[in-house]
């Protein structure tokens, strides 16, 4: 009796710990099954969050503009109003970081510090070695901002071209390389002062004809007389489009901000049209954004964004 009791046992006690392991095998293989559906699902939730964005670059040539990310949104109502660049236009999402409100060539430098401008990722040039010939400059350390600095080149060129005077030279002073907080127009990379240097320096104002191109013409190139009637040898960048408006309008930079200021983002915007291209500008508010905003801009149009230096940036669009 005791013979036959031991093997039945010891099957039992075999047959016990063989039911546990298949036991936790199956419980392992169903938590591994559970873990791979809920990875799965989320790779397909992340996927399909992507391919929602849109990530068609922006053409730019003031201030950087990134592509759309996880952000506040301003508003969705965008102007639809007769000849806007909106009406029936497909449109893509373009983000706006908080801190381009301190940069870009339309910044109102002032001497309050709080709100000085920041030349931060600025791509500078340094006229020495990278000019042309037709004008000179003061001393070796003056620097502009890229676009500043292509501009000018453009704008001294076609003068040389048109008066076919070579003996001329143009003087550039007071210029310093931009900082990253700078209460002063001429640290910015957007500003310099311009004198006939023929061994001693001439006003601008004062030299006359052929001279006189300069004011006559410098809106063409994205140039104006910062101070017209009290410095007439300063001229600052503020971009093609921009300057064109401001000289045929009679405005400073100051009013001009000041009325583009009043052209907020989805409500009716600044429409004109200069040398055969069409703007359409806008108001941008940042001011208590904690970090950045997101806007819609229509796909077919050129973009440049500026920060004013006080609550937001202007957008112009061109086509």
């Amino acid at each position: 009796m005791n013979y036959r009791e031991e093997p039945d046992a010891h099957l039992l006690a075999k047959k016990r710990q063989y039911m546990k392991r298949t036991k936790k095998f199956k419980t392992f293989i169903i938590a591994f099954v559970c873990l791979t559906i809920v990875a799965v699902w989320a790779l397909i939730g992340w996927a399909i969050y992507k391919l929602s964005q849109d990530y068609s670059p922006i053409e730019t040539t003031d201030s950087v503009v990134t592509t759309v990310a996880e952000t506040q949104t301003v508003t969705e109502e965008v102007p639809v109003a007769s000849g806007s660049f909106y009406e029936g236009a497909e449109r893509i999402a373009l983000e706006i970081k908080k801190d381009q409100m301190y940069s870009g060539s339309l910044i109102i430098v002032t001497e309050d510090a709080d709100r000085a401008y920041r030349a931060t990722g600025a791509d500078i040039v340094t006229l020495l070695g990278a000019k042309s010939r037709c004008y000179k400059i003061v001393d070796n350390s003056i620097k502009l901002e890229r676009a500043a600095f292509d501009a000018a080149e453009e704008m001294f060129n076609a003068f040389y071209k048109e008066t076919g005077n070579g003996n001329y030279h143009l003087r550039m002073a007071h210029f310093d390389a931009p900082s990253e907080k700078c209460v002063s127009e001429h640290l910015t990379g957007y500003a310099f002062d311009m004198n006939i240097y023929d061994g001693t320096p001439t006003a601008l104002d004062a030299a006359g004809a052929p001279y006189d191109w300069i004011y006559e013409n410098c809106a063409k190139y994205g140039y104006i007389l910062r101070y017209p009637g009290s410095d007439n040898d300063h001229f600052r960048y503020v971009g093609k489009g921009h300057s064109a408006y401001i000289d045929e309008n009679g405005l400073t930079l100051d009013e001009y901000v000041g009325l583009l200021q009043r052209h907020m983002y989805g409500d009716k915007h600044l429409s004109f049209s200069y040398d055969g291209v069409d703007y359409e500008c806008f108001y941008v508010m940042l001011d208590g954004v904690s970090d950045s905003v997101k806007i819609e801009i229509p796909k077919d149009a050129s973009c440049t964004v500026s920060g004013d230096n006080a609550s937001g940036v202007i957008v112009m669009l061109y086509k």
